[in-house]
């Protein structure tokens, strides 16, 4: 089990404790996974009665506490602002405090170190803001997260975000999918999910003209040949993909290896190896060791300078919206947070990856909008606090 004792900013009374439990009963319709993203990116449990919202502790236990290991990545449940990055030695350890765009406050309490976002500073849904840790009082690594209608002691009230947390809690929709027809078989393929949540595979789905959509198989890789598809019928595939607790994610793109005449994506992949689309300094070196690297080798650095990246230049046929995908090697001598920034019409957008694990495989980035050209456009940074190797090996995008 894992407790916290929270020494808050603001006092209140017994008798105000009482009014408020009363007056948060109802729920808070703030579940929406179109808006909002679960907060703990990577394997996580919710704990004992004594680790949620309430009185069994024999006083208010504002939120709830959700166990990870130390150094789990931590993100925006919501677009907002930082109101508050501060330390409290006999309580909360490091925490955070985000002014959500939906009018409610999420505060992240616990945190390994610092919060990697400032006061003031503007935070996008599933932006990585802190890691898991167990700083202040508390008796194992966890995340002890709480919604305000807003604000925070400034005239709002805490309410049980378990409902929110649990409707949230579900994977990140696939991306990527297509299919292609063969003589006796339908071959399918598509995007891995980013390694978060507790991600136990896929399902897929098919459909006729005349039938709904209806599940043929579950796969835990990112690949599935359809051996049943009969060759006289035009089918479309979907798939979702599901965690261990059975959630489920919304459907990705359809797919028809009929609609194969129709105009092909544009897609480009760059190595490391290509001398004309790969750009990085001496500092970056080059080996074969991991065997779960794409093509002949990758390259790796120390974090350093945050002026020294590796660079990829992409050519882009037409400004419009693309998947952005990233394949490294993974090892536990990496780094738990490479900074990798995609360069969009909108400016620099960047993602912090676990290179430690997932290796091995492409990982989305995300759909972003690029401007037609040819230029550097994905960096993986030096500029990191966080320990290990940084590593570039291939990238890849894909028009959507």
């Amino acid at each position: 089990m894992v407790a916290c004792r929270l020494r808050y900013p603001l006092a209140l009374t017994v008798a105000g404790l009482t009014l408020l439990a009363v007056f948060l009963a109802s729920p808070r319709a703030d579940a929406d996974t179109a808006t909002h993203a679960f907060p703990i990116r990577g394997s996580h449990s919710y704990g004992s009665e004594l680790s949620r919202y309430g009185y069994a502790r024999g006083r208010l236990h504002r939120g709830q506490d959700m166990a990870a290991a130390s150094g789990t990545p931590l993100v925006a449940v919501t677009g907002g602002r930082v109101s508050y990055r501060q330390y409290q030695g006999g309580g909360a350890g490091y925490y955070v405090v985000i002014q959500g765009d939906d009018g409610r406050d999420s505060v992240y309490m616990h945190l390994q170190s610092a919060a990697f976002v400032a006061p003031g500073q503007r935070v996008r849904k599933g932006q990585v803001v802190g890691r898991v840790g167990s700083t202040g009082s508390s008796t194992g690594p966890h995340l002890h997260f709480e919604r305000w209608s807003a604000h925070w002691y400034d005239g709002g009230s805490a309410y049980d975000p378990l409902a929110a947390l649990k409707s949230w809690d579900v994977p990140l929709r696939p991306s990527g999918l297509t299919a292609r027809p063969g003589s006796d078989r339908v071959s399918l393929d598509w995007a891995d999910n980013p390694p978060e949540g507790d991600l136990a595979g896929y399902r897929i789905y098919r459909r006729t003209a005349d039938t709904g959509y209806v599940r043929i198989a579950s796969t835990g890789a990112s690949a599935y040949v359809d051996r049943a598809a009969s060759r006289n019928t035009n089918y479309d595939y979907r798939l979702k993909a599901v965690d261990r607790l059975s959630n489920l994610s919304g459907y990705s793109n359809s797919a028809s290896p009929s609609a194969e005449a129709a105009p092909t994506a544009y897609a480009q992949t760059v190595d490391n190896a290509d001398p004309e689309r790969f750009f990085a300094s001496a500092s970056w070196s080059r080996s074969t060791w991991n065997t779960q690297r794409r093509g002949a080798d990758y390259r790796y650095a120390r974090p350093g300078a945050a002026s020294d990246s590796a660079r990829f230049r992409l050519r882009v046929p037409r400004t419009g919206r693309y998947e952005v995908y990233v394949w490294h090697p993974s090892g536990s001598a990496y780094s738990a947070a490479a900074p990798i920034g995609v360069r969009t019409t909108e400016g620099m957008r960047w993602r912090r990856i676990d290179q430690r694990t997932g290796g091995g495989r492409w990982i989305s980035l995300g759909v972003h909008p690029l401007a037609a050209g040819d230029r550097e456009s994905v960096f993986v940074s030096r500029s990191t606090s966080a320990p290990g190797y940084l590593i570039a090996d291939a990238v890849r995008i894909v028009e959507r």
